[in-house]
């Protein structure tokens, strides 16, 4: 290599880098500019309340932070905490509802009430009902005026004359797939099974028309029952709730039975109180402890105030007598429906109904406390009286 040569290339290595005596040295402009171009440049000012963010892998922004909230969708600020406080207190709670409930306003902020639908299971006397409640309410009531007849006057599905309803019903909502009924009807043949022990009851309406004071057992011709329990085999009042339509053979006085106790040993008593025949009559029969009445269309027919505690563990039947579980003395009768109360509360409201069962009309009562449809325990069953409306 030529001295001129070498010169130039030592004049460059220096032109980069110069090393002094103490490891100081001085770097070129060119060299400084290649080493800093890999590094962030100078952050820019972006205002006060701003945060910095990424907004591509080269470089970054900022979104403003709000302290409070607006109304705007598109806002894009970011909220402190503060701010994100303050508009979640002004929010409603979430709101656990009861279902077949509609929300009501109490007047207090933050504060909602609730009020039930009706409907067959859901019977309050404040709840709302439907358009459709009130609708087929309103054409039950007005068809029930006027009933089907046939040219001789007997009622019938298909006849093709009208004559006014002589009797009431009352009207319901039975759910979709039931027929409602004027009455049953049952000729000591047929009772149901209320599923109600002696202490779970303590008044009993029914509306009935009797029509003889036979039973099953045509030998004896006696005691026919609305319902009946008592705890001992052979004796009717043991420990016993019980009301007959007549008490036997020729005599035909009405009877009703509490602890063991008899209403023709009441104050007034039954006797000579007699249960018209091919009538119709509103029967109300109390058998609580201290206080216990019959009544017939309102009229007070027996009375008494005995105080007794019931042990007996036999359900009551409706239509029969259970005689410590030995069911008998089934009457003949129309019934348009009966009630079980419990104080003042309802704890069974039976309403005659039908239902399509498989191609198959099956009749019994409906009951609109629990839901469900008696039928009759025998396999004689229940004759269906007109429907409601026809």
């Amino acid at each position: 290599m030529s001295i001129k040569r070498i010169f130039i290339a030592i004049s460059a290595i220096f032109a980069a880098s110069t090393v002094f005596a103490d490891n100081s040295s001085v770097t070129s402009k060119k060299y400084v500019d290649d080493l800093m171009s890999g590094y962030q440049g100078k952050l820019p000012g972006s205002g006060a309340n701003t945060l910095m963010i990424y907004d591509d892998e080269d470089g970054i922004g900022e979104k403003a932070i709000a302290a409070t909230l607006g109304n705007s969708a598109s806002a894009v600020s970011v909220p402190t905490v503060g701010a994100v406080k303050t508009g979640l207190d002004g929010k409603q709670d979430t709101i656990t509802g009861t279902a077949g409930y509609v929300m009501t306003g109490t007047g207090n902020a933050g504060e909602v009430g609730e009020k039930p639908i009706y409907s067959a299971n859901t019977n309050y006397s404040d709840s709302l009902v439907t358009a459709e409640s009130v609708n087929n309410g309103v054409i039950n009531a007005v068809n029930h005026s006027l009933r089907r007849v046939n040219a001789n006057g007997e009622l019938d599905n298909n006849g093709t004359l009208w004559e006014i309803a002589d009797t009431v019903v009352a009207l319901t909502f039975l759910p979709a797939g039931y027929t409602q009924l004027e009455y049953i009807s049952m000729n000591h043949n047929a009772y149901i099974m209320t599923d109600l022990m002696v202490n779970d009851f303590d008044r009993v309406t029914a509306r009935v028309k009797l029509y003889d004071r036979d039973t099953e057992e045509l030998s004896n011709t006696q005691f026919p029952h609305l319902f009946g329990v008592s705890a001992d085999a052979s004796s009717g009042s043991v420990q016993a709730k019980v009301f007959r339509f007549a008490n036997g053979g020729t005599d035909g006085t009405m009877l009703a039975g509490y602890y063991n106790k008899w209403s023709f040993e009441w104050s007034p008593s039954t006797n000579g109180k007699f249960v018209p025949l091919n009538v119709i009559n509103d029967f109300d029969i109390k058998l609580a402890a201290g206080e216990q009445y019959i009544k017939m269309n309102n009229q007070v027919q027996a009375s008494n105030s005995l105080s007794a505690t019931l042990v007996n563990p036999y359900p009551v039947p409706l239509f029969g007598m259970s005689y410590a579980g030995n069911i008998r003395y089934f009457p003949h009768i129309d019934c348009y429906g009966v009630k079980f109360y419990l104080g003042d509360t309802v704890v069974r409201d039976f309403i005659p109904a039908s239902r399509t069962e498989n191609g198959e009309t099956v009749v019994g009562m409906y009951d609109k406390i629990t839901g469900r449809f008696f039928t009759s325990e025998t396999s004689s069953g229940f004759v269906a009286g007109p429907a409601v409306g026809n």
